[in-house]
């Protein structure tokens, strides 16, 4: 019985992290770039020689991990040469500071107040010089090669990043991620810039609201579990060996 309220509260747990993540899905299904999560939840028994002292430290659920889907979203039109959408497995390089990049899906960008192609937010665009790219001109074309037109002269080429396993990269919050151990660089460029465009989270409303209602269910299921172990032990405890 013991061992029912245990099992029933480790699920409780695994799935209110799903919640979590299915949330913040759900929060971010008109995020410019937005690309979904996923947590696998993995049950196992751990074959050990338990003493009764201990019966139950065999069995567990764990979050076995939360993958990112890097699936593309849809294309939205905007008409404003500085939104890009990359077709393809690229990502945008950008500074967060001197020293350190992220990248990024999310091509809406704009001019800062130093002349500078830098993100809504603030974080300059880098070219494929390493150093921030310089917009001083009044007519600006993105090809879609990625390289960078003011008045008819090209100033820089986008750094277009590619990975073997994105996977491997670390989400940063704000749509930025970073660089892992088990990142590898991918030499490819198969991909193609489409000015005057950015890609939409890749987030299906609907899919994710039967998830959400889905993991709740579950989460009930093993709450009222967990109440129907601990009324039987309560009736085991106080009223069986009653002598009436």
């Amino acid at each position: 019985m013991v061992k029912g309220i245990y099992t029933a509260n480790e699920g409780m747990k695994a799935i209110l992290r799903k919640q979590e993540v299915i949330s913040n899905n759900l929060a971010n299904a008109n995020t410019t770039g937005f690309k979904k999560s996923d947590l696998f939840i993995r049950a196992y028994v751990d074959q050990v020689s338990n003493d009764l002292r201990q019966p139950f430290i065999n069995d567990e659920l764990t979050i076995d991990d939360l993958v990112t889907d890097f699936s593309p979203g849809p294309m939205i039109q905007t008409g404003n040469p500085l939104d890009l959408a990359v077709q393809g497995k690229a990502f945008f390089t950008v500074m967060l500071d001197d020293e350190t990049v992220a990248y990024s899906r999310s091509g809406a960008f704009t001019i800062d107040n130093e002349g500078m192609l830098s993100t809504l937010d603030g974080k300059r665009v880098i070219g494929e010089t390493d150093k921030p790219i310089p917009i001083d001109g009044s007519h600006i074309n993105i090809l879609d090669d990625g390289q960078v037109q003011v008045d008819g002269r090209i100033v820089n080429k986008l750094k277009l990043s590619q990975f073997q396993e994105p996977n491997y990269l670390i989400k940063l919050g704000a749509n930025l991620y970073q660089r892992s151990e088990l990142t590898v660089d991918a030499t490819s460029e198969n991909y193609k810039i489409q000015a005057g465009y950015l890609e939409g989270s890749n987030v299906n409303p609907i899919e994710t609201m039967v998830k959400m209602i889905s993991s709740f269910r579950n989460y009930e299921a093993d709450q009222k579990a967990m109440q129907a172990e601990d009324q039987t032990l309560s009736k085991a405890v106080n009223e069986i060996g009653i002598v009436r």
